[in-house]
């Protein structure tokens, strides 16, 4: 492979790999609770009994699951196109 497409080729990877950043720091910022949910404490929240920090966390885990798998999915999307790209190097 030339110098030319080498350098295309990490373009292209850093690019993906800047698309996977940005989904993983989705899942951190919104969702990188100090404990792990606790589907008591979202019920709890849920039916009104609670309102901690804690509760709602919880909440917001179980409720915005398919979010959280979708940023999942589309982190690892781009983590198999950046292997796959560098691997046509080798």
């Amino acid at each position: 492979m030339n110098t030319v497409k080498l350098l295309d080729r990490l373009d292209d990877i850093k690019e993906l790999a800047k698309c996977a950043e940005l989904a993983t720091w989705e899942l951190i910022s919104d969702y990188g609770f100090a404990t792990n949910p606790d589907p008591q404490k979202a019920l709890e929240y849920l039916t009104g009994e609670s309102s901690t920090i804690e509760s709602v966390q919880s909440f917001r885990w179980y409720a915005e699951y398919e979010r959280i798998f979708t940023l999942i999915e589309i982190a690892d999307d781009y983590i198999h196109k950046i292997l796959k790209l560098a691997s046509a190097v080798q």
